[in-house]
This record gives C-alpha cells, sequence and structure tokens, in this order.
C-alpha cells in the first residue's frame, strides 16, 4: 500500500501517533471496501475506545460514512489531526476521496 511521503521523522510525536493508528488506519481500508468482517471488528474497537479518543474515532466514523470537507476535522487536537488528515491521504491513494 502507498505511504506518504510526508509523514514526519519517526521520534516526533505526530509519528508517534500515526505508527500507532496505523492498523486502524488498514481496518478502515478494509472496512471501505467492504469487509464487513473487519467493519463490525472496527465498530467494536470504536466502541472499546478510551476518553480521551472519542472525538477522533468520532471524526473516523464520520469520515468511514463518506463524509468530507473542511471543517470535518474542527476541534481536534493537533496529533488527531493528523491521523484524520493520514486516513484521509492514504484513502485517496487507494482512489477514494481525499479528507479535506
Amino acid at each position: 500500500m502507498p505511504r506518504s511521503s510526508r509523514r514526519p521523522g519517526p521520534s516526533t510525536p505526530v509519528a508517534q501517533q500515526l505508527e500507532q493508528w496505523e492498523p486502524v488506519t488498514e481496518a478502515m481500508l478494509a472496512a471501505a471496501g467492504g469487509d464487513q468482517s473487519v467493519a463490525s471488528a472496527l465498530e467494536a474497537a470504536f466502541d472499546k475506545a478510551s476518553a480521551k479518543q472519542v472525538a477522533l474515532i468520532a471524526v473516523l466514523r464520520r469520515i468511514i460514512a463518506g463524509e468530507r470537507g473542511e471543517t470535518l476535522l474542527d476541534g481536534l487536537d493537533e496529533l488527531d489531526t493528523a491521523v484524520a488528515r493520514h486516513y484521509g491521504r492514504t484513502w485517496a491513494a487507494e482512489g477514494t476521496a481525499d479528507v479535506d
């Protein structure tokens, strides 16, 4: 799968956050591609997320549902915005619309 060349260096908090969320990005792509078992597992994982992940997961659910636009990322902190944008760029590289 193509990776963005704009990823931060491995020691930055953003890079660490992206690495942590990479399996979720992969699962979202599979779910968006129609894999219902992955979609179900992803929803179950989202339902068990910690309180500090609620805002990001809400945005990721909106992205999965097809929502796009500049305001989609409003309210996210820098790290969560990086995850959502990375997912959008990865999705775009797979031939689907970008997040922002």
